[in-house]
């Protein structure tokens, strides 16, 4: 059976919002500023997979690809949906997970390049299921009959649970998922509200520092892997009609991007600099924290992936095709 989402209302919202503009007219991309180079903005929330950006941004890359790149922090990826297809925004960034439900809906948009990505050792995920340390679980299809949080019920880390569970064998019906945002779920593993809870960084870092343990890893569970070693599951996306009409902008940006997660790869120290800086995270919890790989090129394994556990999750109906879902130069 399927289960509503929420997420699957983003598309049916942001195509009514956007009408039968097309490309939106003119877009920031159709100029050049004073210094040659191309103004584009990005929509995002603001995050660890943010972190690439600015490195591109810091270290110049950008600029050598004759690109001016600006930030446009938004709340989630729904909020920045309508002005990415009415040509307002060029691109934007978000979870694998939504997009994947936006274009099974039918929304025009496509994968351009990664940024976060799953890292080869299950155990070094920050994307954990996490339970209290004397919890009595001690296998991912013990969650039946369990009160299980998740900030919100089709988010990946949520897909990627359920079908974990699912192909161990679990009833999907018998877990009860509590919708709740990741800081409360804390305090709910603590006073006994929760007995599990589906967790990202900085979150994941701060539960365990709290006395938690990691009861499976959301992604790269062995036996049930939802994804293989450095696939991203957080990309950067355009329209369709903003990649036909400006593929040359696209594909510098592109570039761009693999050269900064190659960085951001080698270089960690930015990564913590970047997000003390622009987050004003406490050094000290950015040192805590466990880091994504980062990884821009994209195949559409990685898509094809998330989308299969969608399915097995019940969050979109198959078939689904994840190479189509990436843009390629």
């Amino acid at each position: 059976m399927r289960r509503c989402t929420g997420i699957a209302l983003i598309a049916a919202a942001a195509l009514a919002l956007s009408g039968c503009s097309g490309s939106g007219g003119a877009t920031t991309a159709d100029a050049t500023a004073g210094d040659g180079l191309t103004p584009v903005k990005i929509a995002g929330v603001v995050t660890t997979s943010t972190v690439p950006i600015w490195v591109a941004q810091s270290e110049g890359i950008f600029e050598e690809h004759g690109l001016e790149v600006e930030m446009e922090p938004v709340q989630n990826f729904a909020a920045a949906a309508p002005s990415l297809l009415n040509g307002q925004l060029q691109f934007a960034i978000a979870a694998t997970s939504p997009v994947i439900v936006a274009i099974s809906e039918g929304m025009p948009l496509r994968a351009v390049v990664g940024t976060s990505a799953t890292v080869e050792d299950p155990e070094a995920e920050g994307n954990q299921l996490v339970v209290p340390a004397d919890s009595p679980l001690t296998d991912i299809t013990d969650l039946a009959g369990k009160k299980v949080g998740t900030n919100q019920v089709g988010s990946g880390p949520y897909a990627a649970a359920l079908a974990s569970y699912v192909r161990a064998g679990g009833d999907p019906e018998a877990i009860e998922w509590v919708s709740m945002p990741m800081n409360e779920q804390l305090l709910a593993l603590e006073n006994g509200q929760l007995d599990a809870a589906v967790l990202a960084e900085p979150f994941t870092a701060s539960a365990l520092a709290e006395g938690n343990r990691p009861l499976v890893s959301l992604y790269r569970d062995p036996g049930n892997e939802v994804l293989a070693a450095e696939a991203p599951y957080v990309t950067i996306i355009s329209s369709e009609s903003y990649l036909a009409e400006h593929a040359d902008v696209a594909e510098r940006l592109r570039a761009a991007m693999i050269e900064a997660n190659a960085v951001a790869s080698e270089r960690p120290e930015l990564v913590i600099e970047g997000l003390v800086e622009q987050t004003d995270m406490d050094p000290e919890a950015a040192e805590r924290l466990v880091l994504p790989a980062f990884v821009g090129e994209m195949t559409g394994e990685e898509m094809q992936d998330m989308a299969d556990a969608m399915i097995d999750a019940g969050i979109i109906p198959g078939p689904f095709d994840g190479a189509a879902a990436v843009w390629q130069p």
